[in-house]
């Protein structure tokens, strides 16, 4: 096995939890957060979660600000069956058990 090659996440594993990596921490998020989150963004049941972060980031013209989100709140983005991409702020409570304060 090449010892370069890296994890691809999230994974789905047999607990009903998917397994994330959020800003280099490794987090299950069982799948009742992940239908709470798809509910907070109203997605679709088929939107599939492709990877989450704890930094907005925005670009002001000047430059690209950083932004900490607070608490258990993080940018999720998920894709639908056709493709198409979807962004936004949710708020996942699993988290609180994972995560070092921002």
């Amino acid at each position: 096995m090449d010892d370069r090659r890296i994890a691809h996440f999230p994974t789905r594993n047999r607990q009903g939890s998917y397994c994330l990596c959020i800003d280099g921490e490794l987090v299950f998020v069982p799948d009742e957060q992940i239908k709470q989150a798809r509910r907070q963004l109203g997605l679709r049941s088929d939107a599939q979660l492709l990877g989450a972060t704890r930094l907005l980031e925005f670009n002001s013209g000047d430059r690209v600000v950083r932004i900490p989100l607070p608490g258990t709140q993080l940018v999720a983005a998920f894709e639908g069956r056709d493709g198409q991409r979807f962004y936004g702020v949710v708020t996942l409570d699993a988290l609180n058990y994972y995560l070092s304060p921002s």
